[in-house]
């Protein structure tokens, strides 16, 4: 649990995993016909603490994205750990891809 949701409350992590659900396997195996990056403006949120997938590996996938780069000081779920800043952020940045 610490992976994804270090910085949560053990309360709110097990709520949050209770809630998780397999992602099928047809997500890494069947072939991309369109990726909507490459078609709708997008950025991403670098979380700097994230334990399941390192800083730098994210700063090597936002190459593909070309859009802006955010950064949060959280790890892999700012939604649950710091909602308010995560929302924050979200609103800033939402009229700016429209």
């Amino acid at each position: 649990m610490a992976t994804f949701h270090g910085d949560v409350p053990a309360r709110e992590a097990e709520a949050a995993v209770a809630r998780l659900v397999p992602q099928s396997l047809k997500s890494f195996t069947q072939p991309l016909s369109r990726a909507a990056w490459c078609t709708v403006p997008s950025g991403y949120v670098v979380r700097e603490r994230d334990r399941a997938l390192a800083p730098a590996r994210q700063e090597d996938m936002v190459v593909r994205t070309a859009g802006p780069v955010h950064r949060l000081p959280s790890h892999h779920s700012p939604f649950l750990s710091m909602p308010a800043a995560c929302a924050s952020l979200f609103a800033r940045i939402a009229p700016s891809s429209a």
